[in-house]
């Protein structure tokens, strides 16, 4: 299945309800960005405590954290809880793990995210944990970035590890280049300034989905 999936990136709480407002407008899904100045020193997100999640959105939620426990265990407790929790492979390994279990014990869904440089092979042993793994092509904790279209290789280094995994992108997506990402095999796309920036972000959503959907 291709889907097409609404970020909320923001800095401050004003930011993040008109965001997430505006996507509970326009889809049934969410993908929240969260990031700790320690991981994002350049744009550090709104602190993960001041978050909330729509219980009427299924929701993903990113935590770019060296250390995630603290933020893991924050939307473990929440409700709704979310679907899935993402974690980046580049954090502390300790807590990494300690997350891993926490999320498999909740039965929320595992996500990975790789930064640009990073090799699927090095995080084999996690990747063959999670449900989702992110290939990461944006600016950290901004609505804006370019697609590296040559970070699809790892497509295929991702499926070799777990041929049944499902493979997100994020960073850069628009209806330049969806169709393209599509066909080389990305399933979930994470969508932020193509909609936010939209004078129609209803109609972007769905131009997306169509394009995207016409490659699967």
């Amino acid at each position: 299945m291709k889907l097409v999936v609404p970020t909320v990136t923001a800095k401050e709480s004003h930011a993040y309800r008109s965001q997430m407002d505006l996507v509970a407008s326009i889809s049934n899904f969410v993908h929240v960005d969260l990031s700790s100045p320690a991981f994002n020193r350049a744009s550090p997100l709104l602190d993960f405590r001041s978050a909330y999640l729509e219980d009427i959105l299924d929701s993903s939620v990113h935590l770019m954290y060296q250390q995630p426990l603290d933020a893991v265990q924050y939307f473990l407790d929440l409700t709704p809880l979310p679907k899935m929790i993402i974690l980046q492979v580049e954090s502390d390994s300790i807590e990494v793990l300690e997350s891993i279990k926490m999320i498999k014990d909740s039965g929320v869904l595992l996500g990975l995210a790789l930064l640009q440089d990073s090799k699927p092979e090095e995080y084999s042993s996690l990747i063959k944990m999670a449900d989702q793994v992110v290939i990461f092509s944006g600016n950290l904790g901004e609505q804006t970035g370019i697609a590296d279209l040559s970070l699809t290789s790892k497509v295929t280094e991702l499926k070799k590890i777990k041929p049944e995994l499902e493979i997100a992108w994020d960073g850069g997506i628009n209806k330049q280049n969806i169709e393209q990402l599509s066909k080389a095999g990305i399933d979930i796309f994470y969508v932020g300034g193509a909609i936010h920036k939209s004078t129609d972000p209803a109609f972007e959503v769905r131009e997306l989905q169509a394009l995207a959907e016409s490659v699967a």
